[in-house]
């Protein structure tokens, strides 16, 4: 699979809960920022999201699915909840790489 943008990918990510979708993040640029990306593991499509443009201390992001599958949260110091089927996106205050999910 190729990275859509010219730096590659950053580390992190996680499965869906279904295993039908991976989330990914892609460098943007000089690898000081990531975007959210979701992966179709059986076609190797990618969907890029609009935003966030999550900024990178290292090339390291993190993402964790809830567990009916339809959001994530995902961060690399500021959180943000992401709708799985718009890619939309918004800020969640004071989440950091410790976010566990509980059902």
């Amino acid at each position: 699979m190729r990275s859509p943008l010219p730096g590659g990918f950053a580390m992190g990510g996680a499965f869906s809960p279904s295993g039908n979708r991976l989330a990914v993040f892609l460098n943007a640029g000089t690898g000081q920022a990531a975007r959210l990306a979701l992966v179709d593991p059986a076609t190797g499509a990618i969907r890029v999201a609009p935003t966030p443009r999550l900024a990178l201390g290292i090339d390291i992001a993190w993402a964790r699915w809830l567990p009916d599958g339809s959001h994530l949260i995902v961060g690399a110091g500021t959180g943000y909840l992401v709708d799985a089927a718009t890619l939309s996106a918004e800020p969640i205050e004071g989440l950091d790489y410790t976010a566990a999910i509980l059902p």
